[in-house]
């Protein structure tokens, strides 16, 4: 008796009740059973690229890459316009470190459809592995500009864009993130390395500060953050720095060196800023009260009281260029060397041939790692008095 005719539709159908099976045990983990299903579905029809596929998936996700290859190289065979599968086998490629081959996957995802974004962007990371930081940028660009909310392109790109030497451009894109995205740490962390690593210190220390305060137990961060107040001349919120650091590690050798040499280095500049306003008392004489209840706090270690009489001085007698050097000795006293460098500025702005404001002008550009501001500072302060000890001296150190 003659076998029945086979139905190719039936046997289609019955393809997709497999493969509609496999997908659901798929999703829900069951991965062997779901290879049975699949199995089953090509075997009812073997060019039925879409279980294909669901077989290459579930061989991925067993880790029989080799089997999982096959799948998909058979899959689309059957079905090469299917931009999600050149997708998919190109996320496999990538993923078991044959990115030239991946490179190519995802190229041809663009092909079928070039506002495939998550394609592109895959591209650009198999260009980035390849070191080909620009042509990867090229590519994340393209994404920015027709989806400037993806977050990890500007991410890409900016990493980019340091390899290629172009920090300012790569901060912008940090910036950008953090716009979208302000909880990215990790961003914020990389964003305040960079500005410290251009010389922005100011902006470095608002980054790391914002993420001490989300973070407040990175020893780390909070080191980065210490350095940067050195840099910046704002010792007493250095040493403060470092000594939370001691609070969160007691054995951290790093504070402990750092906070012994601030102190010392403090204790230095104290003391020449102190020999000063014994000149400035003799200049001035006892004849602005104003000055002379400030000198007498200063003198007592009283010095934001001693700042405020300095101030009523100015207020007083605002062109008086040793008023405002005693003012930014009041500031230097208290451990802001930054915020003292205007006063000295304005004292040297109204009279030139001030050789102590330019030696401490000096000191604390040297402070601040500005070498050539403090090399021109020093010199003009030994142009005018020859005999100036503390501008030699640490004229010499700048030029070592």
């Amino acid at each position: 008796m003659p076998f029945p005719p086979i139905n190719p539709q039936s046997r289609q159908e019955a393809a997709r009740t497999h493969f509609e099976k496999g997908s659901y045990l798929y999703q829900s983990n069951r991965v062997d059973e779901a290879i049975a299903e699949f199995t089953e579905a090509l075997r009812q029809d073997r060019n039925f690229a879409r279980a294909r596929f669901g077989l290459a998936a579930c061989m991925e996700r067993k880790s029989r890459f080799d089997d999982a290859v096959r799948e998909y190289q058979e899959g689309l065979k059957s079905d090469g316009s299917n931009a999600s599968a050149h997708f998919d086998f190109g996320n496999l490629l990538y993923r078991t470190g044959r990115t030239n081959e991946a490179i190519r996957q995802y190229m041809m995802a663009l092909l079928i459809d070039p506002k495939y974004v998550t394609a592109r962007y895959m591209l650009g990371n198999c260009l980035e592995r390849n070191n080909l930081p620009a042509e990867a940028l090229q590519e994340y660009r393209y994404i920015i500009k027709t989806s400037p909310t993806f977050v990890d392109a500007r991410v890409s790109a900016a990493h980019c864009m340091e390899k290629l030497g172009r920090a300012p451009e790569a901060i912008a894109e940090y910036r950008a993130v953090l716009d979208l995205d302000g909880s990215r740490v990790e961003i914020r962390r990389a964003l305040a390395r960079l500005l410290e690593q251009e010389g922005l210190i100011g902006e470095a220390i608002e980054e790391y500060g914002s993420i001490i305060a989300v973070s407040p137990g990175s020893v780390e961060v909070r080191l980065k953050l210490a350095a940067c107040l050195e840099k910046k001349g704002r010792i007493y919120e250095a040493v403060r720095e470092y000594e939370e650091v001691q609070q969160l590690d007691s054995k951290n050798q790093t504070a402990s060196a750092r906070i012994f040499a601030l102190r010392q280095a403090k204790l230095r500049v104290d003391e020449i800023v102190d020999r000063f306003m014994v000149v400035m008392a003799l200049r001035m004489g006892r004849n602005d009260p104003y000055f002379n209840l400030g000198l007498d706090l200063y003198n007592k270690g009283l010095f934001e009281e001693a700042l405020v009489e300095f101030r009523q001085a100015q207020t007083a007698s605002p062109r008086v260029p040793e008023i405002h050097f005693a003012a930014g000795a009041c500031i230097v006293r208290k451990g802001a060397l930054d915020v003292a460098i205007a006063e000295f500025l304005e004292a040297v702005w109204l009279r030139s041939d001030f050789a102590e404001a330019h030696t401490m002008l000096g000191i604390l550009y040297e402070r601040q790692g500005l070498l050539y501001e403090a090399y021109q500072e020093f010199t003009e302060a030994l142009k005018i008095n020859p005999e100036m000890a503390e501008a030699r001296s640490r004229l010499k150190s700048v030029v070592s």
